[in-house]
């Protein structure tokens, strides 16, 4: 299991994409690798050429997500989904973009008033590079006790409530665990990612194998036990992008394996 609690000064020190160094795979053939050139259209080519190492094709392809929550960092986790190919998103959240969220959450004038999720599956379908045609399921959920019928393969919790991690953890530790446990198919496996965000300080918190989930579940404390602090004025717009980046960065490295 992933987890940085540390400032981002210390984060940035230790980010490393991968266990081993890029430019020693740059000359590898991944199994995974993007499919030949020559069967592709000069647009979808050029389109995934730079990422075909560190984001396989043969997995993205058939990859279903869910994100809960679009707020500062869930907005741009679903953003890069599109950008890097995914072709299923599923986004969680009930509510509507207000003027403070612009700057933190790089929503538009335009959308004010309107669904957070309603405006991000539009904006995922306007810049998505998915070789196949993009399914954005948006659901505008106010309690989040009864998702675990929209959570995918790969599941993003960006909230800033500890009762809704809970919630949403209840609704898939069974069936993770099944198929943890049961699954002997690492096609059929998920990854269940967290993230933590209090001003510039990140904690990624990743669940891939059955040995994560008691050292998870420990995280999981009430809101009145946890470190608050005002998400308004305490979120940045490039935090959230650096918050998202190693989310899709824990895609990335469960893909390869």
């Amino acid at each position: 299991m992933d987890t940085t609690d540390r400032s981002l000064d210390e984060a940035r020190a230790s980010i490393d994409i991968g266990d081993v160094n890029i430019l020693q795979r740059l000359g590898e053939v991944s199994s995974h690798r993007v499919r030949d050139p020559d069967n592709l259209s000069n647009q979808e080519t050029e389109a995934h050429l730079r990422q075909g190492i560190m984001i396989p094709e043969g997995r993205l392809e058939h990859l279903s997500t869910t994100v809960l929550g679009v707020g500062s960092v869930g907005r741009q986790v679903a953003l890069q989904l599109a950008l890097i190919g995914v072709p299923d998103i599923t986004l969680v959240d009930h509510d509507i973009v207000e003027n403070h969220n612009r700057a933190a959450q790089g929503y538009q004038k335009k959308d004010l008033g309107l669904s957070k999720v309603l405006v991000t599956a539009t904006d995922c379908h306007q810049i998505s590079t998915s070789e196949e045609q993009l399914t954005v399921r948006p659901h505008c959920l106010e309690w989040w006790g009864g998702m675990g019928n929209i959570l995918k393969d790969a599941t993003f919790i960006c909230v800033d409530s500890m009762e809704v991690r809970q919630a949403a953890w209840q609704a898939v530790k069974s069936w993770f665990k099944f198929k943890f446990v049961d699954s002997d198919y690492e096609e059929d496996r998920s990854i269940y990612c967290d993230i933590r965000v209090g001003g510039e300080t990140i904690r990624v918190l990743t669940v891939t194998e059955e040995s994560h989930i008691a050292g998870y579940e420990a995280t999981l404390i009430s809101d009145e036990d946890a470190y608050e602090q005002n998400c308004t004025r305490q979120t940045t717009i490039y935090v959230a992008n650096i918050a998202a980046g190693l989310m899709l960065q824990q895609l990335s490295l469960w893909m390869r394996k």
